[in-house]
């Protein structure tokens, strides 16, 4: 029954540390909910916060479509919290997953003491505890079907990742899905034309495999943990 402090926000809409315990569940299959902004991997029990302040389970967003009739908000932008309590080592090894998936190449720009980007080869990057804060990365590769870079549906941490990285530089961005009720990738389109803050629902389904599953449990009513950029609230 491990604990751990992670963000969340508390009943005065501030960015706040709650501690949580993880508890391991059986495998079953796993919920996915997208917005313009970002898109997050949910048991089938979650409660997810929308825009309004009401509570929807994931479930129900895929199995009733009604996933476009509510807006969500997209809590991505993790400069507004502490960064030494971040798990740094996380979100560099995604950064080495990006480097190395499928032989892929990736550009890793980072702004310098001018201001100036510079381009980073992979054997030449040299990176410090705030590395995921002031980059961005260029997956050439993945640009196909008119977006920016397309990420495969298992690549959902990477995905985030990239996110958040696009958010702490300022550039805004929308995705695109298959459709509403499945999507094999998820493409990222850069300078998008409006990046509201709350974004109205786009896509949500079922997985087709049963996933693991960890249960997330919490004693503050009043305060709801980030997970993948939605608010969550406890399920009873």
């Amino acid at each position: 029954m491990p604990s751990a402090k992670v963000y969340g926000v508390d009943r005065f809409g501030q960015v706040a540390l709650g501690e949580v315990e993880f508890f391991s569940e059986p495998k079953a299959p796993a919920i996915y909910v997208g917005t313009k902004a970002t898109v997050g991997v949910f048991g089938s029990n979650t409660s997810i916060i929308t825009a309004a302040g009401r509570s929807v389970k994931a479930a129900s967003l895929a199995s009733e479509l009604t996933v476009t009739d509510h807006s969500f908000e997209a809590m991505l932008r993790l400069s507004e919290m502490d960064c030494e309590l971040l798990n740094q080592g996380f979100w560099l090894s995604l950064c080495e997953v990006a480097l190395a998936s499928d032989g892929q190449v990736v550009l890793l720009s980072k702004q310098n003491v001018d201001g100036k980007l510079i381009k980073v080869a992979k054997t030449e990057i040299r990176v410090g505890t705030d590395f995921w804060a002031d980059v961005t990365t260029s997956l050439e590769r993945r640009r196909k079907d008119g977006a920016d870079a397309v990420f495969e549906r298992g690549e959902h941490p990477l995905l985030i990742w990239y996110l958040s990285a696009l958010v702490e530089l300022g550039v805004s961005y929308s995705l695109a899905y298959d459709s509403i009720q499945h999507t094999a990738s998820v493409g990222v389109i850069l300078n998008a034309t409006s990046h509201p803050r709350d974004l109205r629902g786009a896509c949500a389904f079922h997985s087709a495999f049963d996933l693991p599953m960890v249960r997330m449990a919490w004693g503050d009513a009043s305060w709801s943990p980030v997970v993948d950029g939605f608010l969550v609230r406890a399920s009873h």
